[in-house]
């Protein structure tokens, strides 16, 4: 019996939780949770009867390890953000968030998801917002890995793994004991593995009910052909998000300029106009549309311009494009430094 497993039956004995447990940090600031508290909640000055109503705080042995995880500093692991390219040898971004609130994760995870995957279309005097997976999924699938991951296992992060046709993520900790595959996904039987975490991300909305989250996830592929995946082992829980179905989105012309693209790897607008019988003026507009919807991109400039099946990150209106250069490296936010 290894020490995971030895900690598990201590506390499944004395009918305790691990995230109630008494943290070893108890000089602990909460710049991140207050701020929260006080949008979400209307808090003017949360202070000690708050966290204790909120389960973080408790007589007798101070802040637990739930309020540690929702701290400015924290020592558990936290979260690998990767962009592939053409496959896993080839690794385009690459970031990791830790040492910080989960709050702060959570947020840190959707900016690398918009990086990828969101877009805006002008239609006409509209700005349509566009996204090649639902935010809908990679927010419950984010948040769920966060709030019932087994954060006794400290030596693994939550993995995502983002490609052009799907996002993988990987939560450490099989199902929680006393639940079946079938009960998980059918949300028919609720066990929350942090049951005081998961009550503060319900007090500030970030989740609806217990136990509802696989149901969003897959309601928000009903009308799609594609539905996500979800593979289980002792270790992890790896959910696969895929990318909407694009006949669904792409009108019949773009398919025939997006086709040929696939076909041919990288061609001009010449290329396309002389394969498609299509005018230069609707040639470029498909040509923009598409881009706009990140299914492809251009290189070059004038007469060397050339179109390409998309694979590096879009630019994005609203998004801090900076925040991820193409190198590995270690975010921390402000609070959070040393």
């Amino acid at each position: 019996m290894d020490i995971m497993d030895l900690e598990s039956l201590i506390l499944q004995k004395k009918n305790l939780d691990f995230d109630a447990l008494p943290s070893s940090r108890q000089n602990l600031t909460f710049l991140t949770l207050n701020q929260e508290l006080k949008q979400k909640l209307d808090l003017d000055n949360p202070g000690s009867d708050t966290f204790k109503s909120l389960g973080l705080l408790k007589p007798g042995y101070g802040y637990t390890i739930a309020a540690e995880l929702l701290s400015d500093e924290n020592s558990f692991p936290g979260i690998e953000l990767v962009r592939y390219g053409a496959d896993e040898n080839e690794i385009q971004n690459r970031a990791t968030v830790e040492g910080c609130s989960l709050l702060t994760g959570y947020k840190e995870a959707e900016k690398f998801f918009n990086l990828y995957f969101r877009s805006e279309l002008i239609r006409g005097s509209a700005r349509e917002e566009y996204y090649r997976i639902p935010k809908n999924a990679f927010r419950e699938a984010i948040l769920n890995s966060l709030i019932h991951r087994d954060w006794k296992r400290r030596n693994s992060r939550i993995l995502i793994r983002m490609y052009d046709d799907c996002i993988k993520i990987s939560s450490p900790g099989g199902l929680p004991e006393g639940i079946t595959q079938e009960e998980y996904l059918e949300d028919d039987l609720s066990v929350s593995r942090n049951p005081d975490l998961a009550y503060v991300f319900l007090r500030l909305g970030y989740i609806e009910r217990l136990g509802s989250g696989i149901r969003r996830i897959l309601s928000s592929y009903r009308n799609q052909t594609a539905k996500p995946a979800f593979s289980f082992s002792t270790n992890v829980i790896t959910v696969t998000l895929p990318v909407l179905d694009a006949k669904l989105n792409v009108s019949e012309d773009q398919t025939t300029v997006l086709n040929y693209i696939r076909e041919n790897l990288s061609v001009s607008r010449k290329d396309i106009e002389q394969h498609t019988g299509f005018g230069r003026s609707k040639t470029a507009r498909l040509l923009k549309e598409l881009t706009a919807l990140i299914l492809i991109e251009k290189s070059g400039n004038g007469p060397s311009t050339r179109y390409r099946l998309y694979s590096r990150p879009a630019s994005i209106h609203g998004t801090d494009k900076g925040l991820y250069p193409r190198t590995n490296h270690l975010y921390r936010s402000e609070h959070c430094q040393g």
